[in-house]
């Protein structure tokens, strides 16, 4: 039989807890939605428990018991899971944009998540989040959010200017060449 419930909507039950994992990973709405399925299923409790058991993550509940501790603890498997999933490089060599056009879209990313993780129920932040990564997966050609931040940011490192193209060395105060 065909699943004829609707598609997840970005302000679906444990909106704040989605916020956060998107924010926290980075990955994509559905792949939060993952993430609380398969640490609420993990430990045998309800989706809102997990998504609750995210929120306590960002607040560090003092008093938490037993069932807490395993939630926490599947709930913080299951993001490392999400971290390092698909992490493989790519088949072919990518070919990545100018270290310019990256770096603004990194920029625009870490902004995204500082702002996401303010009110992480606020759907239009989510949605920008989810944007964010989406543009930074097709811009490496990675299908993984973390992979891509993560080879972007291997990529970045790697073309920072060198002492030879620093300001000094051109004469012009902003770095880069004379016209």
């Amino acid at each position: 039989m065909a699943d004829t419930s609707p598609p997840r909507a970005v302000s679906d039950e444990g909106g704040s807890a989605v916020g956060m994992l998107m924010a926290l990973v980075p990955c994509t709405v559905s792949v939060a939605h993952h993430i609380l399925d398969n640490a609420a299923r993990a430990v045998g409790v309800s989706r809102v428990l997990a998504a609750q058991t995210v929120m306590g993550l960002r607040h560090q509940n003092a008093g938490a018991g037993a069932g807490d501790d395993q939630a926490r603890g599947a709930v913080r498997a299951e993001i490392v899971r999400a971290r390092t999933a698909a992490q493989t490089p790519p088949a072919s060599p990518t070919v990545f944009p100018s270290a310019f056009v990256l770096r603004q879209h990194v920029n625009h990313l870490r902004a995204a998540r500082r702002r996401t993780l303010a009110p992480p129920d606020d759907a239009v932040q989510r949605a920008e989040l989810e944007n964010c990564l989406y543009t930074l997966c097709v811009l490496t050609g990675l299908r993984s959010a973390p992979a891509a931040l993560a080879a972007t940011e291997a990529y970045l490192a790697a073309n920072r200017l060198q002492p030879s193209d620093s300001a000094a060395d051109t004469g012009n105060p902003r770095g880069g060449h004379r016209k």
